[in-house]
């Protein structure tokens, strides 16, 4: 009798412990920022080097860049940054998720041995891009045909010939980089692993910066909060304010704990950054800052751009349009509309 008395009490405190759990709400799991890795990692590794808690015990997480939407598309995210083409698949209509502020403005270089220096000098060449199926292939398609450059992908076999009349795009992974200024004349890749890859490579260099031939006004990776969560300004201003403190220079100074820090929250990978190879330059050219309409109360220093919300606007879907023009299929663009946008 004592046991089956204590099998029934044992039952009723696991449904009262789930009942509770679940009337708890999402607070119970804890309040999660994801990012990929990379530059955005970068933008957020002063909270995460700070343990900055945001008011709601934050936890944050680092995932390949390839994985990052999975967090937005299964809710397990609270604050997300993602890529600008997969936050208009996944958040475009702004019913789960919203935009608060870009993240990184754009940090995509053509690095590798040849000497070209212009998008014509690409022609006939067989180009290696970094994550082609992502924002590094897609903007960069997206640059040649705003030049009226042709192009074609072909396959990474060496055997093929290149088209002498276009661009010919290969894929190649990210941690590939290094690697492939040995096979290929011209790569597209982001910083820092542009300056990463270079770094010791006899005749390599950086030879042409996309961001400037695509005229500035990049929009990369976004900040995006769950539409639930859109109303608690107080929130929203606490992240906002504290991604405007990771500036260049205390990257710069930081950059071990920076990296550090990236790791301890990648769960069971590493991150294709190194501390060793970060500088400068490579800061620099991640084009990290807060570009919002959201008045967050920045202070002077703050790596932050108040904008209006028109203005914001126009960058993004600027980008959606230039991306949408390639007519893809299917295509990795989604539709934005005004939801989609928070001020």
């Amino acid at each position: 009798m004592k046991k089956l008395i204590a099998t029934i009490l044992t039952a009723i405190t696991v449904v009262f412990t789930g009942a509770f759990a679940v009337g708890c709400g999402p607070t119970d799991k804890g309040f999660n920022v994801y990012m990929p890795d990379g530059a955005p990692a970068l933008a957020l590794s002063k909270l995460m080097v700070e343990n900055e808690t945001l008011g709601v015990n934050a936890k944050y997480h680092v995932s390949s860049a390839t994985a990052i939407g999975s967090y937005v598309a299964n809710g397990s995210a609270d604050i997300a940054i993602l890529p600008i083409a997969d936050a208009s698949t996944l958040c475009g209509d702004g019913s789960n998720y919203k935009m608060i502020a870009s993240v990184t403005n754009g940090n995509l270089f053509v690095i590798g041995k040849g000497k070209g220096t212009t998008l014509a000098d690409l022609v006939g060449k067989k180009v290696a891009v970094a994550n082609l199926p992502k924002f590094p292939g897609i903007a960069f398609r997206a640059l040649l045909k705003k030049n009226d450059i042709d192009f074609v992908q072909i396959s990474d076999d060496t055997n093929v010939v290149a088209d002498p009349n276009k661009v010919n795009l290969v894929g190649i992974a990210g941690t590939a980089v290094k690697a492939s200024l040995d096979v290929y004349d011209y790569i597209v890749a982001p910083q820092p692993a542009a300056t990463n890859a270079i770094k010791n490579v006899d005749g390599a260099e950086i030879r042409m910066d996309i961001q400037q031939l695509w005229g500035g006004d990049m929009v990369q990776a976004v900040a995006v909060i769950k539409a639930s969560l859109a109303t608690n300004t107080t929130l929203i201003n606490n992240f906002l304010t504290a991604l405007a403190k990771t500036t260049n220079e205390w990257l710069t100074t930081n950059k071990a704990e920076a990296v550090n820090a990236i790791n301890a929250h990648y769960g069971d990978s590493t991150s294709t950054l190194n501390a060793n190879a970060l500088n400068a330059t490579s800061i620099a050219g991640s084009n990290i800052k807060v570009v919002t309409a959201i008045n967050a109360g920045f202070n002077s220093g703050d790596n932050a751009m108040l904008v209006e919300l028109s203005e914001l606007k126009s960058r993004v879907n600027n980008m959606i349009s230039s991306f949408s023009a390639l007519n893809d299929t299917p295509n990795p663009i989604g539709t934005v509309t005004d939801a989609f946008y928070i001020a």
